[in-house]
């Protein structure tokens, strides 16, 4: 399967914020996530996604594409992937400049 657009892996430890649980995000796109939560989501489930930037809150609604349990820490979390709907592009990249690495093209990305 072919990503819709590249990724950009976070630099350091970039927080936000999953239907209010604070999250740690993995990395970034125009069209979806991949995060750290703490609490349980299924593939299909509609979410809230609000990525932090200093004292703006730039929102985005998803559906968590899959999710996969992470064991052997203090706590279980969850890894997921998310498909942004109608996302803010152009905002969403400028927080990908702004907190992200070199994006991904692993995969097929253009």
């Amino acid at each position: 399967e072919t990503r819709r657009s590249a990724r950009s892996p976070m630099k350091g430890h970039v927080e936000i914020l999953v239907n209010g649980n604070r999250s740690q995000l993995v990395d970034l796109s125009i069209s979806g996530a991949q995060a750290l939560v703490p609490t349980r989501l299924r593939p299909g489930q509609s979410l809230r996604v609000a990525l932090l930037d200093g004292s703006t809150e730039i929102r985005c609604k998803g559906v968590v594409a899959w999710s996969a349990a992470e064991p052997g820490h203090a706590a279980m979390r969850y890894r997921i992937g998310v498909q942004f709907v109608d996302p803010e592009k152009d905002v969403i990249e400028a927080f990908c400049v702004r907190y992200g690495a070199r994006p991904d093209q692993t995969f097929g990305a253009a």
